[in-house]
């Protein structure tokens, strides 16, 4: 049968490609392929998290005809009204503002995240993020969802830069509204927690005199 196979960050830039397909046997799991792709593409899959078509799922899973796999390495559903965004365009903070009033909404509460230069000790020319998109978007959706069961809120946005980022400029966006203060005030650095746990997006710095991954962490189980 085949399987789509996706690469992202430093697994993208070792196997040379986005995306291929491979033809493996019926019943294969997700292990079983990735030992494949290891030996293909001499790939270190240590620590990366799988998803089977969007979805986070187990090195043990059993991959069916045409499933879609994506290796994610580590990484650094809402209200219909909610508004989820990955975007390589810079962020209009004031747009962004505005979805949060509302006259039944007292309260916004708003965290952005910049590039930080120096950074370790040395100058950051810029900064290089990388997404899944799509991957992006539903765990946005999911991490509103769970907030929802913990605070009352009206509103929720979420947006990530992809692509080159400028010490000083925004990266990242997360907003939510609410009746009264305390919730939003929670349920922000809350979410970005989890956001910065969950989100399939990776870091590349670029330095002065080189360039380097920033570390990520993993919320899923790995390979």
């Amino acid at each position: 049968m085949k399987v789509n196979v996706l690469f992202f960050a430093q697994h993208r830039r070792v196997a040379g490609m986005s995306e291929t397909s491979l033809e493996v046997a019926n019943g294969s799991s997700v292990r079983h392929v990735a030992e494949l792709l290891t030996q293909q593409f001499s790939l270190e899959l240590r620590g990366t998290m799988i998803a089977i078509n969007d979805t986070y799922a187990s090195p043990e899973t059993i991959l069916e005809p045409n499933d879609t796999l994506a290796l994610i390495p580590p990484v650094s559903g809402g209200s219909s009204d909610d508004i989820f965004i990955v975007t390589d365009k810079p962020l209009q903070l004031e747009v962004l503002h505005q979805h949060l009033l509302h006259a039944e909404w007292g309260g916004q509460a708003m965290f952005t995240g910049s590039t930080r230069s120096p950074n370790k000790g040395e100058i950051i020319v810029h900064l290089e993020y990388e997404a899944y998109p799509s991957f992006c978007i539903a765990e946005m959706q999911r991490i509103a969802t769970e907030a929802r069961a913990h605070w009352e809120l009206g509103k929720v946005v979420l947006v990530h830069r992809t692509g080159t980022v400028m010490p000083a400029e925004i990266s990242i966006f997360i907003g939510a509204a609410s009746a009264h203060r305390k919730a939003c005030l929670e349920a922000v650095p809350w979410m970005l927690d989890e956001a910065k746990k969950r989100l399939p997006v990776w870091k590349l710095e670029i330095t002065a005199t080189g360039q380097r991954w920033v570390e990520g962490s993993q919320s899923a189980p790995t390979l």
